[in-house]
């Protein structure tokens, strides 16, 4: 299971006068933090630096991050080399990559040409590479480090925000599956807030078959809430919304869960 952390701190009410002090001391805050970042920037290492840089492509330009989705979509969850391969060299031949280094576009040209003629000894490489990129953005729920985090940002008086991360959703198997990681997280000791959206639990997700639809996600949500109430106190679950077409599903479905007793 990949995990995306985002920290929160827990929100309380206030006045005017006291939005507006917090307000000022958010905004010193952030600016504090960039300043920071920039330093630490400055003494990392030329592997953090490049590594960095490769992020940072990823974010600002549309067609590399559209590249990089489907290559971590599309591609790694092909168990079979050569059919992996096949699919990652016409991704490579199709993608727009001017946003990547030159280093980069020439070993992405290189590794497809290879691809077709030794995919059991390409694919692995393309694979280990894209885990390598991701390492320290997404954090494996087995990897101590996670713990760590999690009780590090407690510590300092903030609560953690859990996303289960993975493929899309193809068929109830998939969905089955991401519905019970997204559980064991919630059975963690250190959390106490996940995120969770529609089409990564149910399956299929189809807004022409509305109503069946909003029923069956409706189970699952009837299933999860359930399972947080079980702790004391409760735990959260945060109802994502990240799909526009998937708006007048989820929310028809999110109401209908809250109104029953």
């Amino acid at each position: 299971m990949g995990t995306n952390v985002v920290t929160r701190t827990p929100p309380s009410t206030s006045s005017a006068a006291d939005d507006e002090i917090r307000i000022t001391a958010a905004v010193a805050r952030a600016a504090a933090l960039l300043a920071r970042a920039s330093e630490i920037e400055k003494g990392e290492p030329r592997r953090a630096k490049i590594r960095r840089h490769h992020l940072r492509a990823v974010v600002v330009d549309p067609s590399v991050a559209e590249f990089t989705r489907r290559l971590s979509d599309e591609v790694v969850r092909i168990g079979e080399p050569r059919a992996a391969a096949q699919r990652f060299t016409t991704l490579v031949a199709e993608a727009e990559l001017t946003g990547l280094a030159v280093a980069d576009r020439v070993l992405l040209r290189v590794g497809a040409a290879f691809a077709r003629i030794a995919p059991k000894l390409v694919m692995p490489l393309v694979i280990r590479r894209l885990r390598a990129e991701a390492n320290g953005v997404i954090v494996f729920d087995r990897d101590p480090g996670l713990g760590r985090h999690l009780a590090a940002r407690r510590s300092a008086g903030m609560r953690s925000n859990v996303n289960v991360l993975g493929e899309a959703i193809l068929g109830h198997d998939e969905a089955d599956a991401r519905m019970q990681l997204v559980v064991g997280a919630l059975h963690r000791a250190d959390v106490d807030y996940v995120s969770v959206k529609i089409s990564s639990i149910c399956s299929p997700i189809s807004a022409l078959a509305f109503e069946a639809t909003v029923s069956a996600v409706a189970d699952r949500l009837r299933t999860l809430y359930r399972e947080a109430q079980s702790f004391a106190p409760p735990k959260f679950v945060n109802l994502d919304m990240e799909e526009y077409r998937d708006l007048d599903l989820t929310i028809a479905s999110f109401t209908m869960v809250l109104d029953e007793p």
